[in-house]
């Protein structure tokens, strides 16, 4: 519909009447909009819908290793379609909009992650989910732990590398929320000794992470800082 908007020539889309790019830009933002909502829907509301986790041995496969079922590659195509959408300067959203839309993406991959371990642990490990004791399984913590700790030091190293203080801000806060996960949920069963040892070994990860990757200066000091290296002696 984007594309027929973009060529059609007749009103209100034509060039010459200065509207199509408008009825484009709000034809965009309701799709984008609808698809991020199927998205919330499917991969966080609907998180324990096991027919979503089913034959996952559909529609590749390499060798006997399942890759993705229908709803992840029908996902990776909407994630695609929608920065495709956002990135498209044809379009008639303003910075904020795609700023904020570039945020919910990343807050929704965030979902699709979880909801992909979720059902993958019901499919391969046999894990009760949709029932209560799925999240209270050792198994699920340690994998969702795992996951995060991961997920929150590769963004780390991309922000520090990419020099992007919002997203070094927002990795730290994942691990942060790792280690409160880990001292109060996943060792809430273990003794005193214990919590301090792997509470311990949290924080020396994260000080070798911001000290590998530190944190990326402010925009503004930064130009100042690349100034006074490039000025003359």
């Amino acid at each position: 519909m984007l594309a027929w908007m973009q060529f059609a020539p007749h009103w209100p889309f034509a060039k010459t009447w200065a509207y199509g790019a408008v009825f484009r830009g709000w034809a965009a933002l309701g799709l984008m909009v609808f698809l991020m909502l199927w998205l919330l829907n499917v991969h966080f509301f609907d998180i324990e819908n096991t027919n979503y986790g089913s034959d996952w041995a559909w529609p590749l496969t390499w060798r006997d290793w399942p890759l993705f079922n229908g709803v992840d590659g029908l996902t990776g195509a909407i994630f695609a379609l929608l920065i495709f959408l956002l990135r498209d300067q044809t379009l008639l959203l303003t910075r904020t909009m795609r700023r904020y839309g570039f945020w919910a993406l990343s807050l929704l991959g965030f979902a699709w992650l979880n909801a992909m371990l979720a059902r993958s642990l019901a499919v391969f490990a046999g894990l009760p989910l949709g029932d209560a004791s799925f999240w209270m399984q050792a198994t699920t913590q340690t994998t969702y732990s795992i996951a995060w700790s991961i997920l929150g030091l590769g963004l780390i190293v991309l922000a520090a590398r990419l020099g992007q203080r919002r997203l070094w801000l927002a990795a730290a806060t994942l691990l942060g929320g790792v280690v409160l996960k880990l001292f109060f949920v996943d060792l809430s069963g273990s003794d005193t000794v214990a919590r301090i040892i792997s509470f311990i070994g949290v924080g020396v990860l994260l000080l070798l992470a911001g000290y590998v990757a530190p944190m990326p200066a402010k925009s503004g000091q930064a130009s100042q800082a690349s100034q006074a290296t490039q000025a003359p002696l």
